[in-house]
C-alpha cells in the first residue's frame, strides 16, 4: 500500500492554488506516494486527519507584511497582519504534525516558516531580496541563488551534492532557527534557505518550491515518501 502524503495547502491562498497543489500532488506520485490535500479550517480534528497520513507537506501561505518606501532601506522583523481563521488553523495543523506527531514533514516556501515558527525560531525581512524581486517579477526573469549544503546534513544526503541552485520566491529570511532545528543549507550572503531537525527524524524545510521541478528535485521528494514508508511499516508490525 502507497503511503498517504498529506498535503497543507490553504484555500484562500491564491498565489499557490491553481499550481503548487497540483505540482505537490504529481511530485508525491511521481516518488511512488499516495497524494491528499488538506485544506486547514477552523475546528478540525487534525490530530484524527494526521493519525490516516503517512507523511506531510506544509505548503503555506502568504503571511508576510512588508513596510512601504520609507523604510526600503531598512531590514525589519515581518509584522503580520491580525491572523485570519484559516490562519490560526494553519498554525494549528502545523503544530499538530511538527510538535505531536512523529509523521515526516516537508516544509515548503512559508511552509518552512511554519515548521520554524511553531518551533519557537523567527524571521525578518529580507529587503534587499524584496528590491530586487520586484524588479525580476516585473521583467519576467527569474532570479536565483546558490544554496550550500551543511556537511553531513540530510538535505546535502538526499541531494548528493555540496550546493544547489535554486530561484528565490520568498521574502523571509531565518533570524533565529527553532527548537531541535539547524541550518541545513545557506545562501552565499549567509541566508539560511533550508532547516531539518537536528534528530533522525525527517523533518526538512526548504525556502524553495522544489515541485516546479521535478527533474532536479524528485529526490527530495522519494526521500519524503522512503521516510513516510518506513514510518507506515512500523505502525503495522
Amino acid at each position: 500500500m502507497k503511503p498517504v502524503i498529506g498535503i497543507s495547502l490553504p484555500a484562500a491562498n491564491i498565489l499557490h492554488s491553481c499550481r503548487a497543489d497540483l505540482a505537490c500532488m504529481k511530485a508525491v506520485a511521481e516518488a511512488g506516494g499516495e497524494p491528499v490535500v488538506l485544506s486547514p479550517v477552523e475546528d478540525s480534528e487534525y490530530k484524527n486527519i494526521l493519525a490516516q497520513l503517512d507523511g506531510v507537506i506544509l505548503l503555506g501561505g502568504e503571511h508576510s507584511h512588508f513596510g512601504g518606501p520609507d523604510d526600503a532601506d531598512q531590514p525589519t522583523l515581518v509584522s503580520d497582519a491580525p491572523p485570519t481563521a484559516e490562519r490560526k488553523a494553519e498554525i494549528e495543523l502545523a503544530k499538530e504534525a511538527v510538535r505531536k506527531t512523529k509523521l515526516p514533514v516537508l516544509g515548503i516556501c512559508s511552509g518552512s516558516q511554519l515548521i520554524n515558527e511553531v518551533l519557537g525560531g523567527n524571521y525578518e525581512d529580507h529587503v534587499r531580496r524584496r528590491v530586487e524581486l520586484t524588479a525580476t517579477r516585473s521583467s519576467g526573469r527569474e532570479q536565483t541563488t546558490e544554496v550550500a549544503f551543511a556537511a553531513g546534513s540530510r538535505l546535502a544526503e538526499i541531494y548528493r551534492r555540496k550546493s544547489i541552485t535554486v530561484p528565490i520566491l520568498h521574502h523571509k529570511n531565518v533570524k533565529f532557527v527553532g527548537d531541535g532545528l539547524v541550518s541545513a543549507g545557506a545562501a552565499s550572503d549567509g541566508v539560511v534557505e533550508a532547516i531539518e531537525s537536528n534528530s533522525n527524524r525527517f523533518l526538512i524545510g526548504v525556502n524553495w518550491h522544489p515541485e516546479f521541478d521535478l527533474e532536479e528535485h524528485l529526490p527530495l521528494f522519494q526521500s519524503l515518501v522512503s521516510a513516510a514508508t518506513r514510518k507506515q511499516l512500523q505502525l503495522t508490525d
